[in-house]
This record gives C-alpha cells, structure tokens and sequence, in this order.
C-alpha cells in the first residue's frame, strides 16, 4: 500500500487505559494487518482553531463553577499543531522510505493538563478556577448518566471530560515516545502551541473581546 496513510493510536505509543485508545491501537494494528507498507501516524492531542483541547478548556472555565483536574492535572501531554500534523502526512506522501513506518507527533513542549488550563485561562484573561478532583470521585460523578444510558435507545449528550473513558485515558501521558520517529524526520519543524499564530484561536474567547478582553470577578 504505497503511500498509504493512517492517523493510528492517538494515545502516541498506541493503547492504553481507556477504550478509545484501546480501539485505535486495535484499528492501527487491523490496517498493518491488511497493509504491511502503510505509514502509521499517532498524534498527540492536537491543537488548532476547532481543536477539542484548548477550545474545551476555555469553555469550561466561561461555563463551569469550575474546571476539574483529574488527580491533580498531573497527566502530561505534549500538544502538536494540526497544521504540523497536515504537512508531516503531505510530506510521506512524497517519499517511499515512509513506508511501513510508525511516526509519533508531538510538538516542541510537554505540559501537564493542569499546566494548559492554565495557559487556557490566561490566555483568555480569565481567574483561575481549576480544582483538584480525585479520578474516583470524577467517575462516581459520572455514573447516573452511564445508568440512563444503557437504559436509552438515543445518545445522552456529555462533554467529554465528563466521561468514564476520557477519564481513564489521563492515566497515561500523552508523550511521544523516546526513539521514536517525529515529525523533524519528515523535515517539519515543530510548532510552539502557546504563542503566535498557533494560540490565537484561543483569544477570540475573551469576555472583553479579542483585542482587550477583560479579568472577570478580579
């Protein structure tokens, strides 16, 4: 399968705890399976105008009394922009000594979640509100919607911080593996996502407005 490509186990390393990372990894071994040539790609969570990371976070601290952090927000990522991840898929496209290889991508920095709320917060020039929440207790919160839900024919809608899986998926780190190929071999240099052109998206949550935005409640 020349030049094929797959965007693998997003949990970067492939499976893990959760089974979201468990299917992917499963997904990514089923396509080598058939493929044996295929480029194998696992992104760490990524970051860009309709990302489900920073954008996540900003809406919950504008939403919520409060943003919960999974045991603390120790859990460690390293967050890869999207448009680094286009042009790492673009570039294998060109080259057949692609084939076959697994490729991690990560950006330049590792954060921890707690860390990112952070990043998120003043970014938007928003008072902390992130508290520490143990995973136990976050799952027991979770159960009387899992209760219904068996119990439904339809979709309870959830955000997904508030999920049995994504909960379990915070009890590895989101890093890209030592030794493992990156986007630096595919000749991307990888971009910061917490400054320039690659944050700005977060901006536009600002209470005050894009240019000014305002520190509510201080």
């Amino acid at each position: 399968a020349a030049g094929s490509a797959e965007d693998g186990a997003g949990g970067v390393g492939g499976g893990g705890g959760s089974r979201n990372l468990r299917t992917r990894a499963e997904g990514e071994r089923a396509v080598l399976g058939a493929f044996p040539g295929a480029t194998i790609f696992r992104p760490a969570p990524m970051t860009g105008v309709e990302d489900r990371l920073l954008n996540q976070y900003a809406i919950m601290t504008k939403g919520l009394p409060f943003v919960p952090l999974v045991d603390g927000g120790d859990t460690k990522m390293q967050p890869v922009y999207v448009r680094d991840v286009a042009a790492a898929m673009m570039a294998s496209l060109e080259s057949l000594e692609t084939r076959g290889n697994t490729y991690e991508l990560g950006g330049p920095d590792v954060f921890t979640v707690k860390q990112l709320v952070s990043l998120v917060q003043d970014t938007i020039r928003e008072p902390s509100n992130s508290v520490p929440v143990p995973a136990a207790l976050m799952k027991a919160a979770t159960m009387p919607r899992e209760f219904l839900q068996k119990r439904v024919p339809f979709p309870i809608a959830a955000t997904k911080e508030f999920t049995p899986d994504y909960i379990d998926s915070l009890e590895q780190d989101l890093v890209v593996s030592p030794g493992a190929l990156g986007l630096q071999d595919l000749g991307v240099e990888p971009t910061k996502i917490d400054e320039g052109v690659a944050i700005e998206h977060v901006r536009h949550w600002r209470t005050g407005g894009y240019d000014f935005g305002s520190n509510v409640g201080i």
